[in-house]
C-alpha cells in the first residue's frame, strides 16, 4: 500500500469559509479506477487522500485544482482498487503546522460488476 506523505489534521477548519463536498453520485462505482468529484469553496485547489481501514492507501501526487467551485480526480490510476469499502479524505490548504485540515470525508464503495 502506499504511505501518506503528510498528515491530515482532523479538527475542524475554524469559520474560515474554506469548505468542501464530495458528490455523492460518485461515491458508488463498478469501476477499479473511480473518478471522484465534488465542490470546494474558498480554496484553489484540495488534497485527497483514499483510505481502507484508516490507513492511507493512495493520495493525489499534486493539488487537485478547484476550477469553478469544482474538483475532481481519477482515484488510483496506476493500479486497481480490489471491490470494498474506501475513505475519501478531502483536506488542504497547507497550514503553519504542515498539516493539511480534514475538509470532508466520505465513503467510496467499489462494487465488481458482475
Amino acid at each position: 500500500s502506499l504511505l501518506v506523505e503528510r498528515q491530515t489534521d482532523t479538527t475542524s477548519v475554524q469559520s474560515t469559509g474554506i469548505s468542501a463536498t464530495v458528490d455523492s453520485a460518485t461515491l458508488s462505482t463498478v469501476s477499479s479506477h473511480p473518478k471522484v468529484s465534488g465542490t470546494a469553496n474558498g480554496v484553489d485547489a484540495v488534497f485527497i487522500t483514499l483510505a481502507d481501514k484508516g490507513e492511507g492507501i493512495w493520495h493525489s501526487d499534486m493539488t487537485v485544482p478547484v476550477v469553478a467551485g469544482k474538483w475532481s480526480v481519477t482515484v488510483s490510476p496506476d493500479y486497481a482498487l480490489p471491490a470494498g469499502q474506501y475513505s475519501i479524505i478531502v483536506s488542504g490548504p497547507d497550514n503553519p503546522q504542515n498539516t493539511l485540515p480534514v475538509l470532508t470525508t466520505a465513503t467510496l464503495f467499489v462494487t465488481p460488476n458482475n
